[in-house]
């Protein structure tokens, strides 16, 4: 009897504990945890990296100068694979020959790889105001901004000050729920300076067994006077039609730990990027 009893009760328990498991795994779902997510990007005023890699062609600029592009074959008859040289995390070695251009080019006909398609993004200002576009996921409507005095990288934004050769282009903050990989969508936040040069991030935060990020970065620069010769040598554009600003590309990915800072390094501009587990 004793025995009998003593199976029925890890019966009853193994029981519960069944019923109770899948409730468990929907309140985590249904309740992801929150964080704050943070980022910087800016400028550096290094003449040098301006010269120091091949930067793709802007579209508008390849489209002006399609003829010359079309006669210059020397790379590709150097090379078995034109588009093995493409820059890889953002950054350049990617000789203007091979630059992207507009969507209808003819990739096989120039040389190139296929121009890429930016992921489509909620923009962050939308989300804060209670207005996610139609296709966002419902975790969206948890968006919400950071008070003044959470924010964990002023200290660094303070540190790049213009007479150090930084101008800062954007510092936004928020708050968002940690979904996995297959839930998580791209939120865009915008910047500019002073000066006319111009940020267009998009960040996908997700949280599966580690937090990651995946950050797809635009950076509109204003081509400085005293690079402007060197840069048009460099990149075999005529000076006269070497444009006012240069469009750069950058896409990285990071593994993050809470409260730990992050920074995707490029000869031009820099970001850092934070997060940090928010306690209900």
């Amino acid at each position: 009897m004793t025995c009998s009893r003593n199976l029925r009760r890890t019966l009853e328990w193994l029981l519960v504990a069944l019923l109770c498991w899948p409730l468990t795994g929907r309140t985590q779902t249904d309740h992801p945890p929150l964080y704050q997510v943070e980022v910087v990007v800016f400028t550096t005023g290094a003449l040098a990296g301006w010269t120091e890699e091949f930067w793709p062609w802007p579209p508008e600029l390849k489209t002006l100068l399609t003829p010359a592009a079309e006669h210059d074959t020397n790379a590709v008859e150097n090379s078995e694979n034109p588009g093995e040289n493409a820059p890889q995390d953002g950054t350049g070695t990617l000789n203007p020959a091979f630059a992207p251009g507009a969507e209808n080019d003819d990739p096989a006909k120039l040389g190139e790889t296929p121009s890429y398609k930016r992921p489509r993004a909620a923009l962050l200002n939308a989300l804060l105001n209670g207005q996610p576009p139609g296709w966002a996921p419902g975790w969206m409507e948890q968006v919400r901004p950071v008070s003044p005095a959470q924010r964990l990288l002023d200290d660094a934004v303070a540190r790049l000050s213009p007479k150090r050769g930084y101008r800062v282009l954007l510092h936004r903050a928020w708050i968002q729920p940690a979904v996995p990989d297959a839930k998580s969508r791209f939120i865009r936040v915008t910047g500019a300076n002073a000066y006319g040069d111009s940020a267009d991030l998009r960040v996908r935060f997700h949280l599966d067994r580690y937090a990651h990020v995946n950050l797809d970065l635009e950076v509109n620069r204003r081509i400085p006077k005293a690079a402007r010769e060197a840069f048009a040598a460099h990149e075999s554009v005529p000076l006269e039609q070497l444009p006012e600003f240069w469009t750069f590309h950058q896409t990285a990915h990071r593994k993050l730990k809470s409260g730990e800072w992050h920074y995707i390094d490029h000869p031009l501009f820099g970001t850092l990027v934070v997060i940090n587990r928010v306690r209900p």
